[in-house]
């Protein structure tokens, strides 16, 4: 088993073993966000859209990209391109609370990534709304291919809630 510095196990791409016909080593995109949930309910990812870059296969951990992150529990998403393709990563996750019925959301938290093959100008962003608070995201540094960054993800509370707990302890 190999473990990546985000907490990653089990059988991994081996992104860096690739070598071009010339024998030379060939560059690689990784990218590895791990989501912490210390919500009071579930984390759900609602949407996933992988432009460029994988997130499976036969070498890619199988805790790979969870669906749901319990309270209390952290989530992995790896996405990578290949050594020896001519693609980078490109890619965004829609993640939102799941609220018990009859209760509302909180909210939702976006990242996108793009991580391109043909220039050095990397983007990345990790933005929310609603009652969320996110911590802890790092962008990605322009010329980086191997990146690694994690989220904690919490509800922020509103004026209307501070004041009522303000009210309640005095």
């Amino acid at each position: 088993m190999r473990e990546f510095m985000t907490g990653f196990t089990g059988r991994c791409p081996d992104v860096l073993s690739t070598k071009d016909k010339g024998g030379l080593q060939m560059p690689k995109w990784t990218y590895y966000l791990t989501v912490y949930n210390q919500l009071d309910r579930p984390f759900k990812l609602q949407t996933e859209n992988i432009a460029w870059g994988r997130t499976e296969g036969e070498d890619v951990c199988p805790e790979n990209f969870p669906q749901i992150i319990e309270p209390e529990k952290s989530g992995k998403y790896f996405v990578y391109a290949p050594a020896g393709t001519s693609t980078g990563i490109e890619f965004y996750l829609i993640f939102n609370d799941v609220a018990p019925a009859g209760k509302s959301m909180y909210g939702t938290v976006q990242v996108n990534v793009d991580m391109p093959y043909w220039k050095t100008k990397n983007t990345s962003s990790c933005k929310r709304d609603g009652n969320l608070r996110v911590d802890g995201f790092q962008e990605v540094p322009d010329g980086a291919h191997d990146f690694s960054t994690s989220v904690i993800v919490s509800r922020s509370v509103s004026s209307q809630e501070e004041l009522s707990l303000i009210h309640i302890s005095e």
